[in-house]
């Protein structure tokens, strides 16, 4: 099966849940600096390791599922490389903050 007959036997919800998905991941990254803004950093232990905490909170629940999402739905089939898994997506997602400087 080529390129075009894979994405013409993609489902409108599969199609917008990704796109829905990616945007969020878009709106996510552009609103870091907005929110970095909101308040003056808190450079006390407890409040760095809260927000340690919370930040790996966030990656574990929203970033690497919606990585993964991402990849299987709109990478793999227009590539044609194989669907990850979760491990795989929080390997990924490292990568491309280590890369970007998050």
């Amino acid at each position: 099966m080529n390129k075009e007959q894979y994405l013409n036997k993609l489902s409108a919800p599969k199609l917008l849940c990704t796109l829905f998905a990616l945007g969020l991941a878009c709106f996510i990254e552009s609103s870091r600096d907005w929110v970095m803004s909101l308040s003056p950093p808190r450079l006390t232990a407890g409040a760095i390791l809260l927000d340690a905490i919370c930040l790996l909170i966030v990656v574990l629940i929203l970033a690497v599922p919606i990585t993964v999402l991402v990849w299987n739905n709109l990478i793999s089939p227009v590539f044609e490389v194989n669907k990850i898994k979760y491990i795989h997506g929080l390997v990924i997602f490292t990568v491309f903050c280590w890369i970007g400087g998050l």
